[in-house]
């Protein structure tokens, strides 16, 4: 009888397997279909509330947006920081694809609140971005995405 009494004990631990396991498949099926283009990431986003809490509202964090050209030797790398809120690297790469830039590499990380996200693009040539009146579109496009307006 003592093993019946182990096994009832266990049973917490393996409900949070199988939790885990169910919350892995709904991953998987999500990411199926944003790939498959059955579900947009806008309609995701959607029910989420993009209001910051009063608690975030504590920081203040100044956005930036600094582009070089002197780091790499044939990408522009686009540095860019801010308050992090939900679907900000959605926003963010959602408006480098309107731009018509090329992510060929992208590192991203969060420090409590703050997310500073480096971006290593080209143009649709494949070429850095060197027109002074392009990057400064860039740069305005994404400050308006750090604001929350886009």
């Amino acid at each position: 009888m003592q093993g019946n009494n182990e096994t009832s004990q266990n049973a917490p631990e393996f409900a949070g397997i199988f939790a885990l396991i169910a919350l892995g498949a709904t991953i998987v099926t999500i990411n199926t279909k944003l790939l498959s283009g059955k579900l947009k990431m806008e309609h995701l986003l959607r029910g989420r509330s993009l209001k910051l809490s009063k608690r975030v509202d504590a920081f203040t964090i100044v956005p930036e947006v600094n582009i070089s050209n002197s780091i790499s030797e044939t990408l522009t790398v686009l540095e860019v920081a801010g308050l992090d809120r939900p679907g900000l690297l959605y926003a963010l790469t959602s408006a480098l694809a309107d731009l018509e830039l090329d992510i060929n590499s992208a590192h991203i990380a969060t420090y409590g609140e703050r997310v500073v996200d480096v971006f290593y693009v080209t143009d649709v040539d494949g070429k850095k971005i060197t027109d002074e009146g392009w990057s400064d579109e860039i740069k305005d496009r994404l400050m308006t995405v750090l604001a929350g307006e886009a």
